[in-house]
């Protein structure tokens, strides 16, 4: 009897005895891989934050560069309020962040943070196999943030065909520039090369013009790397900004006339019914002495319906200050300023027209999108700011990747 109580007492040490590592590995694990899951968590409350603060910027500035400079500032003051802790060396995945991309009126931008966590129990591993890597584990997340609201008025020109600028660069000097972002929303993205961008130069044999990029202005003969860059067409139904949202919302209705002066401009959303239309701006546009209503835009809706529409032309004779929106699905807009550069600052949704710009020198603040592009004059082009409420600045939340 008591040698039968000794060999199950034996046979128990033995069997305890072999437990032993196999409970060693499991607890190491559960260390080391709780130490991971602890790791992932801060750093996927790192890439929420930056990448969130980074869709805030971007929506007010447009800005690429603004937007991964925000991100990586909130990623250096977190491992510095935190001491380090939870992090080894989070890096962004990538040397453009966040990936930014544009579709149907809706931006996002997509983080991704890599990192390592030091590891205390799998690296005697290395025991077993000196050659493996054992003493840390990488560790991956993303974080995607979308935007709404301030898609629909962003960049300077979207074009879907071309552009053409005839007074670009002459004798030396810059005549024309576009300080702002291009994009090409033609039928094949990848062609957004030089081809679609025919900058030339009268009476000067250096054919050249400029256009701005991250880096600056960048003549024509560096396009094949400097290009416009892809880019979408905005779908406006289904917001605010729909045609017939606004035909229903106008609070002015003008029909039958040739011409339309600012004093005649009285409404905030203004509906023409003409068959062709002069719009000519010869003062500043009403309400622009209002603090509250200077970055308040005023709209005008131009034909009876989106396939209904004559051809527009517009006169700026003095700057409009206030911002100016104009809806026009027809195929002719002729944009002529006046004497002296006075600034249309607003937005030209003219997606259909081939907009020429003629007579004299153009100076222009905000977003232009339409069909074919040209410039027969000098002009100073400039994109929608931080300042400018008119372009909407969007609000900013964190989403899945597929959302």
């Amino acid at each position: 009897m008591k040698m039968g109580q000794n060999r199950q007492k034996g046979a128990v040490a033995v069997i305890f005895a072999l437990a032993i590592p196999i409970l060693l590995v499991f607890t190491g694990l559960a260390v080391d891989f709780g130490n991971a899951y602890f790791h992932r968590q801060q750093l996927q409350n790192m890439a929420d934050a930056a990448v969130l603060a980074a869709a805030d910027k971007y929506s007010k500035t447009s800005s690429e560069a603004d937007a991964q400079t925000t991100a990586q500032k909130y990623i250096d003051d977190m491992k510095s309020i935190n001491g380090n802790r939870g992090y080894e060396n989070p890096t962004a995945r990538g040397s453009s962040y966040p990936i930014i991309t544009s579709k149907d009126g809706i931006i996002k931008l997509k983080l991704v943070l890599d990192d390592t966590v030091p590891t205390y129990f799998i690296k005697i591993l290395k025991l077993f196999n000196n050659g493996g890597q054992y003493d840390s584990m990488p560790i991956a997340v993303t974080a995607v943030a979308k935007i709404t609201g301030s898609s629909l008025f962003d960049g300077l020109i979207t074009y879907k065909h071309e552009m053409q600028v005839n007074q670009g660069y002459q004798n030396g000097n810059n005549q024309t520039t576009f300080d702002g972002k291009l994009y090409y929303a033609g039928p094949d993205p990848d062609s957004a090369k030089s081809e679609n961008y025919n900058a030339t130069g009268q009476n000067d044999n250096n054919s050249k013009n400029v256009y701005s990029s991250p880096g600056g202005f960048v003549s024509s003969d560096q396009l094949k790397t400097n290009t416009p860059v892809p880019g979408e067409m905005p779908k406006l139904d289904g917001t605010p900004y729909a045609f017939d949202t606004l035909k229903q919302s106008a609070d002015q209705t003008i029909t039958n006339e040739q011409a339309v002066y600012t004093d005649d401009l009285k409404g905030n959303i203004i509906s023409i019914n003409s068959p062709n239309i002069d719009i000519i701006i010869d003062k500043a546009l009403t309400g622009s002495d209002d603090p509250a209503l200077k970055n308040k835009p005023i709209f005008i809706i131009y034909g009876k319906s989106e396939n209904e529409t004559g051809t527009i032309n517009l006169h700026v004779n003095h700057d409009t200050v206030r911002p100016l929106i104009i809806y026009y699905m027809g195929t002719t807009f002729h944009y002529n300023p006046g004497p002296g550069s006075p600034e249309l600052r607003g937005v030209i949704y003219a997606p259909n027209a081939d907009i020429l710009v003629n007579e004299n020198a153009a100076k222009f603040h905000g977003s232009i999108y339409c069909n074919n592009f040209s410039s027969q004059v000098q002009g100073s082009y400039t994109g929608p700011d931080s300042n400018d409420t008119f372009t909407g600045s969007g609000t900013a939340r964190l989403v899945d990747d597929d959302d």
